[in-house]
């Protein structure tokens, strides 16, 4: 909150921590705006702070012009300030995550390439998990379905936003065994864990039943920088987890993984040899189509896998009806990961009626030949098995994607079959990292 009067303070602290990753709090409601109150007269009370009742200004800001010029111009001198203090800017988002109103967020997507917008919190936090941590009723959320409209909508802009959020149910109260159970359930994907350490409470604008200091001794314990270790889980910012500079939105450590868009179209197909849960053994030629082919890593236990399976397997059938071979390979390492066992490939396949090959790649040699790096990742091929596309299936995760959305590898698939140039616009796939053997990942 750059307008807050201790942001002197934090930035002096944050430039002593270089690899601390540090984000825009935007503040349009409980503070006091950047601006001069008499610049934003609408949005702020007779003291000159913002106004409390977020649904009367949420609404001003939707329906009054004047009112939503205002706002722009108090976003717009918050990321000024913040860009004044030389800070590298790690993501955004709201107090009270005022940020997904449609009006707010549109200002910020606006703002995104001036000042460089990696990154903005959609807090979609699922129950389940919580449930799994602390037996509890599941309390509704009514930002689920705005968050996930939102982020789709980010995604659209080229702004990440992670899978899952938790901090909302917790707020004020993320203590140490709450902490260590998320981390111990933490889902396949990008998790933003968000909390409010302080040393202590009564400070100005404390809020009365917040557990600052449990929080800090949650954060600062050593029990769980262990834990942390011990799950494989990568942690940091968000330019930690991704490198959003080159825009490819590939995982450096995580468990959530994106396809690499720099291996290079026109690559030669790799050849493999590999049994198949169909009891056959499949070499490169005898999956591909006389019109090109597609070879897909996938697994059996990751969401963004079971999310898309259906619509995977349908428009495999379509594309092998027109000539286009198809296969998919699991390489994960059953061992560490008993659900992508063989067995367990048999019983997928089974269960989604493949009508292509499901090979079994043991020794995760071709998944390092053909450059995989997460499932779902996509490899099409044309008749001559040269590589022409590296995208995704289309633009949904681990939610389906807008009714009106693309079939974008089916649409490459069939113009590379019929002889056109392959999409220039791919966009990579996005799933779980594959899991590699210990000391060879």
């Amino acid at each position: 909150m750059v307008g807050a009067p201790a942001t002197a303070a934090a930035v002096a602290l944050a430039r002593r921590l270089p690899r601390l990753a540090v984000g825009l709090h935007l503040a349009l409601t409980d503070a006091k705006p950047v601006l001069p109150p008499s610049a934003v007269p609408d949005l702020v009370d007779e003291r000159g702070r913002f106004r409390t009742n977020m649904a009367r200004s949420g609404a001003a800001m939707f329906f009054l012009p004047h009112v939503k010029r205002q706002m722009r111009a108090e976003v717009r001198a918050q990321f000024e300030t913040f860009r004044a203090t030389g800070l590298e800017l790690d993501h955004v988002n709201a107090h009270k995550h005022f940020h997904l109103h449609p009006s707010i967020l549109r200002t910020i997507l606006e703002l995104a390439a001036e000042f460089g917008v990696k990154a903005v919190r959609a807090p979609f936090e699922p129950q389940a998990i919580l449930g799994e941590v602390e037996a509890a009723p599941r309390r509704f959320s009514a930002f689920g379905a705005l968050a996930r409209r939102q982020r789709a909508r980010l995604g659209r802009a080229g702004i990440a936003a992670p899978d899952y959020v938790f901090g909302l149910a917790w707020s004020g109260a993320m203590t140490p065994s709450r902490l260590a159970g998320l981390i111990a359930h933490l889902p396949e994907g990008m998790t933003e864990i968000y909390t409010h350490p302080a040393t202590a409470a009564g400070f100005a604008g404390a809020a009365p039943d917040y557990r600052y200091a449990e929080e800090l001794a949650a954060l600062t314990s050593p029990d769980l920088r262990r834990r942390i270790a011990a799950m494989g889980v990568a942690s940091g910012g968000f330019a930690d987890a991704v490198d959003f500079r080159a825009h490819t939105w590939r995982a450096k450590e995580a468990t959530m993984a994106v396809a690499q868009t720099d291996i290079a179209l026109d690559m030669s197909a790799p050849d493999f040899r590999l049994p198949a849960t169909d009891g056959r053994t499949y070499a490169l030629k005898d999956v591909a189509g006389a019109k090109g082919a597609v070879i897909v890593f996938i697994c059996n236990h990751c969401p963004y896998v079971k999310a898309v399976i259906g619509r995977l397997v349908a428009d495999a059938r379509l594309l092998m009806s027109e000539g286009v071979g198809f296969a998919a390979i699991c390489s994960n390492d059953a061992s560490s990961y008993p659900e992508d066992s063989f067995a367990k490939m048999r019983e997928f396949a089974r269960a989604h009626a493949f009508p292509f090959p499901y090979l079994h790649d043991e020794t995760q040699e071709v998944a390092r030949a053909y450059g995989a790096v997460c499932t779902p990742d996509f490899f099409g091929f044309d008749r001559n098995l040269k590589l022409k596309y590296r995208g995704r299936l289309d633009e949904g995760r681990t939610t389906p994607p807008p009714a009106n959305a693309r079939r974008e590898l089916l649409e490459a698939m069939r113009a590379i079959a019929a002889g056109a140039p392959a999409p220039a616009n791919q966009l990579p796939s996005i799933g779980c990292s594959i899991k590699w053997k210990s000391g060879r990942g």
